[in-house]
């Protein structure tokens, strides 16, 4: 899902010309969610070369928390918010 996502952020980076977007939660789930349920519950029933399997779903949800929790880190933050977070002294 990161590789996917992050074709759709490039996509939408050019067709608003703007770089550093972003996209909120609720979108990024909700795509996950149809492209889960695209590839594991109704393609398995119509093509031989795609199998339905529980442990997809999963990692395609985990990818997408990592992709989300990245993209908060390195596009939403202010790279000196990053910067003190990452070096501050204990």
């Amino acid at each position: 899902m990161p590789i996917v996502l992050g074709l759709c952020l490039g996509c939408y980076e050019l067709i608003k010309n703007k770089n550093q977007q972003h996209f909120e939660l609720l979108p990024v789930f909700v795509l996950t969610f149809i492209y889960s349920i695209y590839f594991e519950a109704i393609l398995p029933h119509f093509l031989n070369r795609y199998t339905a399997d529980g442990w997809d779903v999963l990692l395609y949800f985990l990818g997408t928390t990592c992709f989300y929790v990245l993209q908060q880190i390195y596009l939403v933050n202010p790279i000196h918010k990053l910067r003190k977070h990452l070096f501050m002294k204990i």
